[in-house]
């Protein structure tokens, strides 16, 4: 649903803040430094969004999606209410400045309503074929999760309550969909499968229950046909339950389900064990822990004494040279960062050889590309500019190091480029629109061989549209000494064949899928043969092999992860015949009845043509010659014949004929498509968010908050506001965030109103007899600057205004007014503030976090109107989420607090955030910022914080010094003990914790100082003159430890927390809350 910007403005009072009621301290950025003008074409199903230098991309897209996105939405038996936006980038650099979804929030306190937006967005990937998979993998997630948690209103809000499907059923569909049965996930299957050990489907997790998942749908697909994939889904969406939406349609149970699917994919993986071997595990040269670090780029030096690879975590890599004589490696080139949130791209760096003491490295920088020459003598880094390629796929460089050539893209054509490293000259080898891809030198000459999905072997040709490339690729090989424009084909398949390696003038060594398995495979230019090297029983990722002593090294996934091996005794000669996979098998037999379906086609268009050609000249008349036609006067005279009404008759259609051809062209007619057009900002509601709050002054509250965006989230509205229970007091903010550029914008009102009421008498001169009202309102506009995905420098300034009214009828009615009373003030604030963010935390669940974040800001509040009353802070807040085993998490924190000036603010010390019947401490005493009376002004109460400490009361101690830490041991014991999905809200977020707190706050140079506000106390009596000052020895330090437990209800957050008070050394009774949100 789309906004207007005068429903904007009409919104404003509802708009709500993932920065919400309470400014968010914390959160990721984006780092900007390209400027996007967004174009777009549309169709009636969606809308294909582009900007400078990508309209080819866009024009691919279109063309593609004309007929798949009608594919997938037939597949899946759903179409979407609206219509869909897709954001095309030029490159995944470009991606990862987009804004869509930085600072949200993972989850709010409680009542919270997403809204599922049908936004997609794609980065193209460098190729073609590629960018098609890409294409239909992100329109099948963005259908897809709007089929099960989107739709209509009604549908929306019981999805996020009530709808929690597994990971296998929702990522596993969406690559079933866009990928079907390929390599990859046939892989990770048989590897899975020779454990023995299936797990129950909704214990998977990450890539296992992606792949496994997608085996799964494939499954259903091929044994029960693939419009069962449409049935399951809409059952699923009706019934809320995956494994009976399964039994129900298949008709079987799912325990016999799961043991069909093991036993449809086993048997044959079993009758393949004796053709197929598994690396040697004493071959293992590197290997990683976890699935998440990857291994790339493997390359040996031409020597064979040195091998360089990539290590690659969340986008942070490092290339490592291993010194494979001596088994040492060093860490050589560092780049990336740590992408939190957003997708990892492991195309890039790319590596190769220059020399024997020099690497080649092609990586990004600030979106551009650069050709890095790293000197392993002297470590030294030479960049060399490549800003004129879009992308860069592949890298060589021949025998001498002068020339390299590369797969690169531009404006949306993968072709073949020859560089020269010392005159600086590029020039064009192919341009076409085929995928030309990992071209590699043949040693000792001037010709090269590459990968391409190229038809003909005939160069620089027309092309056909995207539709028709075929997916698979074949080896071509090219002379740069000849002007022919022919290629010389060296395969000619229907598998793929990738990654060539030429070790001679006659002899290159490829990647094939020939058999269903990527293995090795020899070709000859002799004889222009190929054969079978290597019978791995998991494909091969990359490899490379030892210009000298010819051993092989090799990347491929073991046990779900990803190792490389050195074979010294592999033979390269050998000659293997394996049998192909059940896959591949499935695949020749497509194959064949697709080729089939053409002919038989192609032959029942020919008889169609060749029958109404027949027909055509048995109507046929000889000409007449006018000269000899006698004109008969009943015969009509064409050049004075009147025109009469038609007879209103139906028409007879008996003489029209149709051919298929035209018929079949009448249904498949083009849809409209406009553009195109510039951007149009327009808005949609994210989410909404209603609950409940218990504010420490002020009581229980009623929460509603909203967030209003544009598609790309450039712009965001963020609003809500806090009705008390009292009807006297509230809150109220909006905010506004421009994030389009490389400093981020933002502007922010504040409404704060607090309504204190004490006993009431009619006693005017009673010093608690009170009625009184106090009032904020702030303006402020702010700018952060991101210094990296998890940090960020911000400033911010504005006008702060309060307020103080006594509206006690008892003091307002009496004439004169007791001296000493203060009826109200008004004041005026000139604030700045600037601060240091950082966050680079991971979220693994509710409360669940990982990483680091850390806060340092000082500010300033200038009375414009009583320079007595300005103020100054400075506040530091440390964070560290410490992973300990799976989900047991160890949370510290550490927060210290100043205030100075000439009327510092006050840190009060005790309770917990959202405490439910709370209690107060020192309410009483006429220091403390908890007391009110007619006498005194107590606006200062407006810039007071709570700061949160177990085991005791609101304000136990307070002062304009504060310094607490915390410690929790949070372990989730389902969550812990279980794999996969929990269907359970309560069970699958119940959490236990273990803590212990201490802090402390004071007045004065330090807790441990004789006169600090701790050891010290003033007692006077209003209206008296005199005073006392009480002075003790105390322990300043306030300590509790227990026990808690968290878990949510009916989608509320709940915390129940038990804790053991230690204050002055002596342990106190047992202190419990009840409490709404989650801890630090």
């Amino acid at each position: 649903m789309k906004y207007s910007l005068l429903t904007v403005c009409l919104l404003m009072f509802v708009l709500s803040a993932h920065s919400q009621y309470k400014k968010q301290t914390f959160g990721q950025n984006r780092v900007q430094y390209k400027e996007f003008e967004w174009y777009y074409y549309g169709t009636e199903n969606y809308d294909i969004h582009f900007y400078s230098q990508g309209e080819e991309y866009a024009e691919v897209a279109l063309e593609y999606l004309q007929t798949e996105f009608e594919v997938i939405t037939d597949m899946i038996g759903y179409a979407p209410f609206s219509k869909s936006e897709i954001f095309l980038y030029n490159s995944h650099t470009d991606l990862l400045q987009s804004n869509i979804g930085v600072g949200s929030p993972t989850f709010s306190i409680a009542g919270e309503t997403k809204f599922v937006k049908l936004n997609v967005e794609i980065a193209y990937p460098g190729n073609m074929m590629d960018f098609k998979r890409e294409l239909r993998y992100k329109i099948s997630k963005m259908l897809l999760e709007d089929m099960m948690f989107g739709g209509s209103l009604t549908e929306m809000f019981q999805s996020n309550y009530l709808l929690n499907l597994p990971q296998w059923f929702i990522d596993g569909g969406v690559n079933y969909i866009a990928y079907g049965w390929d390599v990859n996930m046939d892989d990770y299957v048989r590897d899975y499968l020779k454990e023995k050990k299936i797990k129950k489907f909704s214990k998977l997790e990450g890539e296992m229950a992606t792949l496994v998942g997608q085996s799964i749908w494939n499954y259903i697909a091929v044994k029960y046909g693939p419009s069962n994939l449409s049935n399951i889904l809409n059952l699923t969406r009706i019934i809320r339950n995956t494994e009976h939406s399964v039994a129900s349609t298949l008709g079987i149970s799912f325990r016999q389900f799961m043991y069909e699917w093991a036993e449809f994919y086993g048997i044959p993986n079993e009758e393949l064990e004796d053709s197929y071997l598994e690396p040697d595990k004493d071959n293992k040269l590197v290997g990683v822990t976890g699935n998440i670090t990857k291994l790339t780029g493997l390359k040996i030096s031409p020597q064979g004494t040195k091998m360089a690879y990539i290590e690659n975590y969340k986008g942070k890599y490092k290339i490592i040279i291993r010194d494979i004589e001596k088994n040492k490696e060093r860490v050589a080139f560092k780049g990336g960062y740590h992408s939190i949130d957003q997708e990892v791209s492991y195309k890039l760096p790319l590596i190769d050889w220059i020399s024997e003491t020099q690497l080649g490295i092609v990586q990004t920088w600030y979106g551009k590309n650069f050709l890095v020459t790293y000197d392993l003598p002297t470590r030294s880094k030479q960049r060399k500019s490549m800003v004129r390629f879009n992308q860069i796929n592949h890298i060589d460089f021949n025998d001498n190091g002068k020339l390299a050539i590369i797969s690169a893209d531009v404006k949306g054509q993968t072709d073949l480029y020859l560089i020269s490293m010392r005159r600086n000259a590029i020039k064009r080898l192919t341009k076409d629109s085929w995928d030309d891809l990992t071209p590699e030198f043949i040693p000792g000459t001037d010709a090269f061989v590459f990968s391409s999905n190229r038809t003909t072997d005939t160069l620089n040709i027309t092309t056909p549209g995207i539709n028709e490339m075929p997916e698979l690729l074949n080896l071509f090989a090219y002379d740069l000494d000849t002007t022919d424009q022919v290629l010389h084909r060296m395969t000619n398949t229907i598998s793929s064949e990738t990654q060539p390696v030429p070790v001679s003038r006659d002899k290159v060594y490829f990647l094939s899928d020939l058999k269903g398995i990527n293995n090795l495979y020899e070709y000859s230019f002799s004889d222009n043969l190929y054969h079978q090297v290597s019978n791995f029983r998991t494909s091969l990722q990359q490899y490379d092999i030892n210009p000298v002593t010819k051993d092989l090294t090799y990347l491929m996934l073991n046990n779900g992860k990803s190792k490389i091996y050195l074979d010294q005794e592999f033979d390269l000669n050998q000659q293997l015949f394996t049998p192909p996979t059940l896959r591949h098998q499935m695949e020749q037999v497509q194959y064949i009845r697709k080729k089939r379906e053409e002919r038989a086609t192609q032959e029942l268009l020919e008889r169609q043509q060749a029958m109404l050609l027949a027909e055509q000249q048995q109507d046929s008349i000889d000409a007449l010659d006018s000269t000899k036609m006698v004109m008969d006067e009943a015969f009509i005279d064409t050049d004075n014949y009147q025109f009469e009404d038609d007879p209103d008759e139906g028409s007879d259609d008996s003489n029209q004929r149709f051919s298929f051809l035209s018929i079949y062209e009448k249904i498949q007619k083009e849809p409209t498509v406009t553009g195109p057009l510039p951007y149009e900002t327009s808005f949609t509601i994210d989410n909404l968010v209603t609950s409940f709050t218990f504010d420490q002054l002020r009581g229980f509250g009623i929460l509603v908050e909203t967030q209003m965006t544009d598609a790309l989230e450039n712009h965001k509205f963020n609003g809500g506001f806090v009705a008390i229970t009292d009807f006297k007091s509230g809150d109220f903010f909006a905010e506004y965030d421009y994030l389009k550029h490389t400093v981020d914008f933002s502007f922010r009102y504040d409404r704060h109103v607090i309504h204190e009421e004490g006993y009431r008498n009619s006693n005017a001169s009673d010093d608690r007899d009170i009625l009184q009202k106090y009032k904020l309102n702030s303006f402020i506009l702010g700018a952060a600057l991101p210094l990296s995905v998890s940090s960020r420098f911000e400033i911010n300034g504005g006008m702060i205004f309060t307020n103080y009214y006594n509206i006690n009828p008892n003091v307002l009615g009496t004439r004169p007014v007791p001296e000493g009373i203060i009826l109200g003030s008004n004041y005026t604030y000139a604030s700045f503030k600037a601060a240091w963010v950082f966050d680079n935390t991971l979220v693994n669940g509710l409360n669940l976090f990982e990483g680091m974040r850390g806060k340092v800001s000082i500010e300033h509040n200038q009375a414009l109107n009583d320079n007595s009353r300005s103020f100054s802070n400075f506040n530091v807040d440390l964070r560290r989420y410490q992973k300990i085993h799976r989900e047991l998490i160890l949370a510290t924190r550490v927060y210290y607090g100043a205030s100075f000036g000439n009327r510092p603010m006050t840190y009060m010390l005790g309770g917990m955030d959202n405490w439910m019947f709370n209690d107060k401490d020192n309410t009483n005493q006429p220091s403390s910022p908890l007391y009110f009376s007619n006498y005194k002004d107590n606006s200062d109460i407006l810039f007071a914080e709570f700061v949160n400490l177990r085991g005791f009361n609101f304000n136990r101690f307070n002062g304009d010094n504060v310094l607490t830490a915390n410690a929790e041991l949070r372990f989730p014991v389902i969550k812990y003990f279980t794999r996969g999905t929990i269907k359970s809200n309560f069970l699958r977020n119940l959490q236990f914790i273990g803590f212990y707190d201490i802090g402390s706050a004071w007045t004065g140079l330090s807790p441990f100082n004789e006169d600090n506000t701790v050891d010290t106390k003033l007692v006077k009596e209003p209206g008296s003159p005199f005073e006392a000052i009480i002075k003790t020895s105390r322990n300043p330090w306030l300590q509790s430890y227990g026990f808690g437990v968290r878990t949510v209800i009916f989608g509320y957050y709940l915390r129940f927390d038990m804790a053991k008070p230690i204050e002055d050394y002596h342990q106190k009774d047992m202190k419990f809350y009840f409490s709404l949100g989650y801890d630090f």
